[in-house]
């Protein structure tokens, strides 16, 4: 079990899933520092308690690449996702975040993300949200997603999304967005 304030460093090559309790905890997840070599992982990454609880811990995910399967992260007080790679992802999404009342920052910066059967990130309730430096191309549905959940609906925060850059979103499909907002109620 790690404890608060860990650092999971994931070697080249390595193929597994990794299984973390994050509860109240700050915990990084952290490719080794290589020249060119990332970790693989096809099995993904699943973090959350899924419960809106102010218990929830602090998440960084940083210099990995995914093949097949990519992030899952469900009501973490803070997210940072940076300078991973995601390809191939047959998973519904590269990154889905869904955010709840207690989340006070979320970033997804400096990201690769290519070839995915789905959106390429989709946020749920991006309350003080960065997404910033991504390259995403291939997607078969939206590049990127905002979205709220109507459980949660009084929420207010900002999202900030710069120097992105979108290619071929809706990739052989007929429908799908550059960039998704269904922020409203």
């Amino acid at each position: 079990d790690a404890q608060n304030g860990d650092t999971v460093i994931l070697f080249a090559n390595t193929d597994e899933v990794v299984s973390v309790n994050v509860l109240n905890k700050e915990i990084s997840i952290v490719g080794e520092e290589e020249e060119d070599l990332f970790p693989v992982l096809t099995g993904g990454l699943d973090f959350g308690i899924d419960n809106h609880s102010q218990d929830a811990g602090n998440i960084t995910i940083k210099g990995i690449k995914f093949v097949g399967n990519g992030i899952k992260i469900d009501d973490m007080a803070s997210v940072t996702i940076e300078g991973n790679i995601f390809e191939d992802i047959t998973a519904s999404n590269a990154i889905y975040v869904a955010a709840d009342e207690y989340t006070t920052t979320l970033a997804i910066t400096n990201n690769i993300i290519t070839k995915v059967a789905g959106a390429g990130i989709n946020l749920r309730n991006p309350i003080n949200a960065t997404v910033t430096g991504n390259a995403i191309t291939n997607v078969t549905g939206n590049a990127m997603t905002f979205q709220n959940d109507s459980a949660i609906e009084d929420i207010a925060g900002k999202i900030v999304i710069t120097g992105n850059v979108l290619t071929d979103w809706a990739y052989g499909k007929t429908e799908g967005r550059a960039i998704r907002l269904a922020l409203g109620n």
